[in-house]
């Protein structure tokens, strides 16, 4: 179980680089979400692993040890990215901020 979970975190940080590198492939919603939200995997990862590694009786993997990936703005976009311009286009069009209002809207539970 521990080494399904170092795969993932591996997986995971692998996926943050690679959007900070060529963006990611949705094209409604800027990389800096979708970064931000890779690195809140990272965070629940690390709580699983640490748990895991305790039940198990096995030392923390030095995965476990990885610098934290930065939280970037929300509105970051990778300007070499596939999906940069559509991202732009929807932005100034107001797709964006509809979809993240109704987002808001329907999923606030507080």
């Amino acid at each position: 179980m521990l080494q399904d979970l170092v795969k993932k975190i591996r997986g995971q940080y692998k996926l943050w680089e690679n959007i900070a590198e060529h963006g990611c492939g949705d094209p409604f919603w800027e990389d800096g979400c979708n970064m931000n939200l890779v690195r809140t995997h990272i965070i629940g990862l690390r709580l699983k692993i640490n748990e895991q590694a305790t039940e198990e009786m096995k030392p923390l993997p030095k995965e476990f040890y990885w610098a934290l990936p930065p939280e970037v703005p929300d509105t970051f976009m990778v300007r070499n990215g596939k999906y940069y311009r559509t991202r732009v286009k929807n932005w100034d069009a107001g797709k964006i901020r509809r979809i993240v209002l109704k987002a808001d809207l329907e999923t606030a539970l507080f």
